[in-house]
């Protein structure tokens, strides 16, 4: 059997994808940010603390100045939370910059 040992470089391109990660301040969230940025994705960090959440984006852009992270509240255990997120994405803008959200 082949060693098939997987790793993020195996991540294809993801240049005009727009994708959720919720926690993404911290554990598996944060990497897979970090992972998903670095190939061209929009990441909106789902996260339950904001001040946290730019952070994390603060210190990810500082090692990938070109990445496209969108730091959006999100807390799972609150409907209204969950409501207000998909009503944010629903209108399609992004609130990181001008770019119609990808």
């Amino acid at each position: 059997m082949p060693d098939t040992q997987w790793t993020t470089a195996d991540i294809p391109d993801q240049t005009g994808r727009s994708l959720v990660i919720t926690g993404a301040n911290s554990g598996l969230g944060r990497e897979a940010t970090k992972a998903l940025a670095a190939r061209g994705a929009h990441v909106i960090m789902a996260v339950r603390n904001q001040v946290k959440g730019k952070q994390a984006r603060d210190e990810l852009l500082a090692d990938q100045p070109g990445a496209h992270l969108e730091v959006r509240a999100l807390d799972l255990i609150d409907l209204a939370s969950v409501r207000a997120f998909a009503d944010g994405l629903a209108t399609g803008a992004c609130a990181c910059c001008d770019c119609a959200a990808r």
